[in-house]
């Protein structure tokens, strides 16, 4: 079976395509490596002959090789995934809906369903715990598009026959997020803080909280939800939480690192929130743990080690981040 996995390259989407070679799928990645870096598959190539597309996913269908003659699902991960992005760089907002729409017509040319990497930023201004039946009003940006690319995905579905499945993901931390610079996950940014003796300036005062989830188990979501859409008729469309269901604040973050990765980041709190921060995520995964059969299986304090083990050797790359948050352009 041949799965295509936009932003393939990237922090999430090389752990998804991993997952999937490793379960005996054939692989193609389109990226056009904006976030992300041919390094986070450059193995997967050899190993299991994965195929890469340097290109947007607004070219497809059209950009796919001659033998991409077939696909049995798209996994959309080639968007943006951090909402200071979108401050920075507003003409995201319309090329996200260009690509949006150009997966599901490619989805639909070669019959096939999509899971699409929305965020739980969607959720904004609800009280945590966050359920998939809440009110949805965006009011940024980024929340504003990926609820956009949800809804365009359900209209397929109920329109054309499409299968679609939406997984509103939390905040994604593991290993490949070097290539992110300072639009990485704040606990990957806290442990190249303690690796690097850098100051990272954070908003606030420490407070706020994160549902953090590992990466390899947001792999297993995509896994899971793509083998939910066999099983079901044409029309089907679902959305799914995929969070731990356990918020950190930012300085237990801090704790976790120091006690768990043996190092210590070094924070400077700011003590002000830029205009609609969110102050708190956290994922009821009930509907996940049922519909999916999927469940986190990793914690911060078990990974902790790991990922600092990891990023000790990419300190050529950690060199160029820049510990200071993403600053909004005013356009």
């Amino acid at each position: 079976m041949r799965v295509l996995i936009t932003g393939g390259a990237g922090f999430i989407g090389s752990h998804v395509a991993e997952l999937f070679a490793k379960r005996g799928f054939d692989v193609v990645i389109l990226d056009d490596l904006s976030t992300g870096n041919r390094a986070n598959v450059d193995e997967l190539v050899i190993d299991y002959d994965i195929k890469v597309i340097e290109r947007a996913a607004v070219g497809l269908p059209y950009c796919l090789p001659d033998e991409v003659d077939s696909l049995d699902g798209i996994i959309h991960l080639g968007q943006p995934s951090s909402n200071p992005l979108y401050w920075c760089y507003p003409e995201l907002f319309y090329k996200t809906i260009q690509e949006m729409q150009a997966v599901l017509q490619t989805a639909y040319r070669f019959e096939c369903p999509v899971v699409y990497a929305s965020s739980s930023s969607v959720y904004a201004g609800n009280k945590v715990p966050w359920r998939e039946d809440m009110r949805i009003e965006p009011w940024d940006r980024y929340s504003e598009v990926k609820y956009i690319c949800e809804r365009m995905g359900i209209l397929w579905a109920r329109r054309q026959g499409l299968k679609f499945v939406a997984l509103r993901l939390f905040s994604v931390y593991g290993k490949r997020e070097e290539y992110k610079g300072n639009f990485a996950n704040l606990f990957t940014q806290l442990i190249w803080s303690g690796l690097t003796g850098r100051r990272l300036k954070i908003f606030g005062l420490g407070d706020q909280t994160r549902d953090l989830v590992y990466v390899e188990d947001v792999a297993e979501a995509f896994y899971k939800a793509l083998q939910l859409a066999y099983t079901e008729k044409p029309g089907f469309y679902d959305v799914f939480n995929v969070g731990s269901g356990k918020p950190y604040s930012i300085r237990e973050m801090v704790t976790v690192i120091s006690m768990y990765g043996g190092v210590k980041p070094v924070v400077e709190y700011l003590g002000f929130y830029p205009q609609f921060y969110i102050m708190h995520t956290c994922a009821d995964i009930n509907k996940a743990v049922e519909g999916l059969e999927w469940r986190p299986r990793h914690a911060p304090e078990e990974v902790v080690r790991r990922l600092v083990d990891y990023y000790a050797t990419r300190m050529d790359v950690i060199a160029e981040w820049s510990p200071e948050p993403p600053t909004p352009l005013k356009r």
